[in-house]
């Protein structure tokens, strides 16, 4: 489908078609006519081509963001703002889509025509295949994305820390919900095999829902502790769930940090209010924002990269806040 196309079916000139599509000041034209390609161009289903529109200088190349199928929460809009600014700072214009839809993002390869795809997020195969087919330059490259076998580093950590805190059996709290079921899978993943490179005991998992009742917790809580050798430490999913463990262990008459430490993910406001307050970890999006632009722009702009500021904090430091659950 091209303007040519909306020209014919309006019965006016392909420049008329590009004065209303543009809205030139500069070319005044009648409502009527007006109206009259706008009418043809939704009939039609015409989108202007925006990387043409960037070469005319009426619009900046296109960034494609591909976004985790998350909820929105603070450090998926950090993560977001962050490249935001960075591609504005670059001369482009970031258009986020969320991950996991391969009909969408060949629909948004197809009339945003982007400079560089920005995957955020583990891609399906079908996606991998039209950015393949697209040939659009993607960072980073596959397989270097945080996760993968080993799972998430973020996991990794949190054993470490319980590991140096002398707990030796270990259990993750992990999250049942359809739009996290990826990244829990590669955090239960992470949990695993660093229990294992630690030489642990495999650790027990358990996934609930954000919303489950207080009575699904405790009973959780009881088995674990009923265990032999009985669960002394867990790993959560991320603070969220971690604060509905600390309820459930308050409510249980179980010691945190003394006969049980929790830790979370995320390092969310609340955590340092929670009681006792919440040990958790930061995994720095804007660090990993900065890392991921990095990474793009060396791809198609490596000139840009010298005497840039992009590469000033581009490494997620991922971190332990500790407090007072473990």
């Amino acid at each position: 489908m091209t303007s040519t196309d909306v020209a014919q079916h309006a019965g006016v000139s392909r420049a008329t078609v590009s004065y209303v599509l543009n809205d030139r000041p500069d070319r005044p034209l009648p409502e009527a006519t007006r109206r009259k390609v706008l009418d043809a161009a939704r009939e039609l289903g015409y989108v202007p081509n925006q990387s043409a529109r960037a070469l005319r200088g009426k619009l900046p190349p296109v960034i494609l963001a591909l976004s985790p199928a998350l909820p929105h929460g603070r450090n998926l809009a950090v993560l977001t703002d962050t490249l935001t600014a960075l591609a504005r700072e670059h001369g482009y214009s970031l258009v986020s889509l969320r991950a996991g839809d391969a009909g969408a993002l060949e629909a948004a390869l197809q009339h945003l025509q982007p400079q560089l795809v920005l995957a955020l997020a583990v891609l399906t195969a079908p996606e991998r295949t039209v950015l393949d087919a697209a040939r659009t330059p993607t960072a980073p490259a596959p397989g270097s994305y945080p996760g993968g076998e080993d799972g998430d580093p973020v996991a990794h950590l949190q054993v470490r820390h319980l590991r140096a805190a002398g707990h030796e059996h270990l259990a993750y709290l992990g999250a049942e919900d359809p739009e996290l079921a990826e990244l829990d899978a590669q955090r239960r993943t992470g949990i695993e095999r660093a229990c294992a490179a630690a030489a642990l005991p495999a650790p027990r998992s358990a996934r609930i829902a954000a919303a489950a009742p207080l009575p699904e917790l405790r009973a959780l809580l009881r088995e674990w502790r009923a265990a032999e050798p009985p669960v002394t430490a867990v790993a959560c999913y991320n603070d969220l769930w971690a604060a509905a463990l600390l309820h459930a262990a308050r409510e249980e008459d179980v010691a945190v940090p003394g006969e049980l430490a929790v830790i979370g993910i995320d390092d969310e406001p609340m955590a340092a209010h929670l009681d006792p307050p919440l040990t958790t970890i930061d995994h720095d999006p804007a660090g990993l924002a900065r890392a991921v632009f990095a990474e793009g722009l060396a791809v198609i702009d490596p000139a840009a990269l010298r005497g840039s500021a992009v590469l000033d904090g581009a490494a997620p430091r991922f971190r332990v806040v500790e407090r007072g659950s473990v």
